[in-house]
């Protein structure tokens, strides 16, 4: 992905992409996604996205919710469930069994039920 070679560079996102979901995009969709993923700079995505978990999730003081797809080619969901929970025993977690790497856009009403369920619940009464 890292490629100065056009046609290596989204070749390459297009591979990554298509590992995301258990059920592909309609085209539309999946060419926008392209798109936003071609046009966005290496320093932006993988090597940033590096975080050292074993030191920040132990200190974490807010609640963490952790959404995982069951069929998700890129993430082992079970084992980063269990390392984040043995981390930090109140971490919680969601996993769609349907989806790969991108529950947002493959179970959108269950998604979009849970995370407003978890921002309702993070809420401090006044």
């Amino acid at each position: 992905m890292a490629s100065d070679d056009l046609k290596t560079h989204l070749d390459a996102v297009r591979t990554f992409l298509a590992l995301c979901f258990q059920t592909q995009p309609d085209a539309a969709t999946f060419e926008r996604l392209l798109s936003n993923a071609a046009m966005a700079s290496w320093v932006m995505t993988v090597p940033s996205m590096t975080v050292d978990v074993a030191d920040g999730l132990p200190k974490a003081r807010v609640p963490v919710l952790l959404l995982y797809g069951g069929k998700d080619n890129l993430v082992m969901t079970g084992a980063s469930i269990a390392r984040a929970k043995k981390l930090n025993p109140n971490v919680q977690s969601k996993v769609y069994p349907n989806s790969g790497h991108a529950p947002f856009l493959e179970e959108v009403p269950r998604f979009s039920r849970d995370l407003v369920e978890f921002a309702k619940s993070t809420q401090v009464a006044k």
